[in-house]
């Protein structure tokens, strides 16, 4: 019996197909978009948050 290997994306719970599969810094599978989208809102919310910092500190 051959047993089929899953990945699921742990950002969105959705299967990964192993040919399409990437891995985050922490080696968890994750689909490119779900990835990409992540990388880019947090970067987002990292200026969001230093632009805030700015103004309270002047």
């Amino acid at each position: 019996m051959t047993r089929k290997l899953r990945a699921y994306c742990w950002i969105c719970g959705k299967e990964v197909p192993l040919e399409h599969c990437k891995t985050d810094e922490h080696g968890h599978a994750v689909h490119d978009y779900c990835y990409s989208t992540r990388v880019k809102l947090e970067g987002e919310s990292s200026r969001k948050h230093a632009s805030r910092a700015e103004r309270t500190q002047n």
